[in-house]
């Protein structure tokens, strides 16, 4: 008994069912460092002479930096080595064969540092969802004593 027999040319084509779903998330996936290295790239011939950070986070180890930029997008990087202090500025950005992103910023105290990193994303503003507003606060409830 054969497991696996020929089609024979009376017989029609087996159907093939196509999770397109899948294939469009597997396409976005194997595209998504290309986007993102354009992105970097984009971001780099806007600096000029810097962009303001309205707001930097680190990650519990410092490994992890996310910038808010001054033009409402957010720049996130995996640090090579940790970076702890407040950040101001974004100076530059380039791409450097061994070590990954070089990026060069200015601290808070006015020093300028270059931090390396192995991956960066960046969110454009238009990205960005909106922060939800706040309800408004209900007048206290008086008591009765």
């Amino acid at each position: 008994m054969h497991l696996f027999r020929k089609r024979q040319p009376h017989e029609p084509e087996p159907l093939v069912h196509i999770d397109l779903a899948g294939e469009m998330a597997a396409l976005s996936r194997q595209y998504d460092g290309l986007v993102q290295a354009r992105r970097m790239e984009w971001l780099a011939s806007r600096l000029g002479s810097g962009m303001a950070i309205r707001r930097s986070d680190c990650g519990f180890c410092g490994d992890r930096l996310g910038l808010l930029l001054d033009d409402g997008s957010i720049l996130v990087l995996r640090l090579l080595w940790p970076e702890r202090r407040p950040l101001v500025r974004l100076n530059a950005i380039r791409w450097n064969e061994p070590t990954g992103w070089d990026v060069r910023l200015t601290t808070s105290l006015g020093e300028s540092i270059t931090c390396s990193a192995w991956r960066a994303s960046l969110t454009l503003a238009s990205e960005v969802p909106a922060e939800p507003e706040r309800p408004v606060a209900r007048p206290h409830r008086k008591t009765r004593s």
